[in-house]
């Protein structure tokens, strides 16, 4: 099932009792979590797979403002404790989480200084994330962008080194034509960084990829130092399924 690094970093008696309010649901790609229309009832802490952030703009163009993966959570409106949403979160690869109802999650949030830290510390990486994505989206190219999108997608898919995805998805995230993702797919691939069939990009030399990628990537990927927030780890793993009330 995995693990969520940021559930793990709790006390033992707070992971314990943020667990029993929780269950654990698919991650289903494409599925929407929670929007900006309506109020999000629940939390979400991947354990595998991963989450867009999405804008949508008045012209109707989407953009993805962030990913989140087993590094994070999601349901919070991101940018403070609020339950209305800013963004949609919408399924990007295929997954789990743990699902705690937002009311509960934050009645436990004011009453914990463990959970306070940890959320700190998150709610600062994700920032750092969207003000990068944000230059990012405005000055690279966009064979430089999906070098960099498809490098995070594949560390929050660790250890995988596949992903089942359609270009179509891809441009729908990054605000551009699926023709554009082909092309770039295409480039890449006679580069020998990825191969590609249809609904399916693997990853087959990551230092090509790297190449490829604009340096936002150097920011904003994994630190190199293992920092829990960033970057997958061993460590206490979150109580199994069946320890966790429904």
């Amino acid at each position: 099932m995995g693990r969520n690094d940021l559930l793990a970093r709790l006390s033992a008696p707070d992971l314990e009792r943020a667990a029993r309010y929780g269950d654990i649901v698919p991650l289903v790609a494409g599925q929407l979590l929670n929007d900006s229309v309506h109020s999000g009832r629940y939390v979400y802490f991947p354990t595998s797979g991963s989450i867009s952030l999405v804008l949508e703009l008045a012209d109707g163009i989407t953009l993805e403002v962030a990913s989140v993966g087993r590094n994070g959570m999601t349901g919070l409106a991101e940018f403070g404790c609020s339950e209305r949403q800013v963004s949609r979160a919408l399924v990007k690869t295929v997954g789990a989480a743990y699902r705690v109802k937002t009311g509960l999650w934050q009645r436990e949030f004011g009453r914990h200084e463990s959970l306070q830290q940890a959320m700190s510390s998150y709610q600062q990486s994700l920032m750092s994330q969207l003000i990068q994505l944000a230059a990012c989206n405005r000055l690279h190219s966009l064979q430089e962008r999906f070098a960099r999108w498809l490098l995070i997608t594949f560390d929050h898919a660790c250890p995988s080194n596949e992903l089942q995805i359609t270009h179509e998805f891809v441009a729908t995230l990054l605000g551009v034509r699926r023709e554009g993702i082909t092309s770039a797919a295409i480039n890449l691939q006679v580069a020998g960084a990825i191969r590609y069939a249809r609904g399916r990009i693997s990853l087959s030399d990551r230092s090509v990829l790297e190449a490829s990628a604009c340096e936002c990537y150097e920011v904003i990927k994994p630190d190199d130092d293992g920092d829990p927030l960033t970057h997958p780890r061993q460590g206490r793993p979150v109580p199994p399924a069946a320890h966790l009330a429904r």
